[in-house]
């Protein structure tokens, strides 16, 4: 059983309020809180990281461009040599040992995520004191996370909902720039 630290409060760059939900520091932390904000627990990293995996299939430049793993690397990786990658370090969590950075929860995966299921994920730096935004567009809500370098922990509301960012850096990853229709996301979206 995982034991999270007692909840904190954070100011962010426009004077508002949030409560700190504190993830383990896993090295799947970037996966344990989309798992948080999706069904309540952070044990469901797994089916975050398939998640992920599906729409990198499908959209395999978001991959490339937009994950650590397939720009650090040379050219002459797979997508597969990526999927043996991430099966070994989800057993490295499972066995409580530390974790190549590679496979952390990154651009690519948020980006991957807010698409899948057209939602706005908002993630406010610690070391920037700013707001970003991936899927600027999304239709079915919004998530807040809190970036500190190497870390994330979800942001929640004080008395109700997380406050919706007034302005954020934008990513420039949105639905429209994927050609695929609301049916082959559908397709693709797990039933949390």
């Amino acid at each position: 059983m995982i034991t999270l630290a007692a909840s904190t409060i954070k100011r962010d760059c426009f004077e508002n309020d949030y409560k700190v939900c504190h993830m383990p520091g896993s090295g799947f932390c970037g996966f344990h809180v989309l798992s948080h904000c999706f069904v309540g627990i952070q044990l469901l990293y797994a089916d975050i990281i398939e998640d992920c995996i599906n729409v990198f299939t499908r959209f395999l430049e978001l991959f490339r461009l937009r994950t650590n793993y397939a720009t650090h690397k040379d050219s002459t990786v797979t997508f597969n040599d990526y999927l043996d990658f991430m099966q070994e370090a989800m057993l490295q969590v499972n066995e409580v040992r530390m974790i190549d950075d590679d496979a952390w929860c990154e651009d690519g995966h948020l980006a991957a995520i807010s698409l899948l299921y057209d939602i706005m994920i908002f993630s406010y730096s610690t070391q920037t004191s700013q707001w970003s935004v991936f899927n600027e567009s999304g239709r079915r809500g919004y998530i807040c996370l809190l970036n500190f370098v190497g870390h994330f922990d979800v942001l929640t509301g004080v008395n109700g909902p997380p406050i919706l960012p007034v302005a954020a850096h934008t990513h420039c990853v949105t639905r429209d720039a994927f050609y695929a229709s609301d049916d082959v996301w559908q397709r693709l979206q797990r039933n949390y």
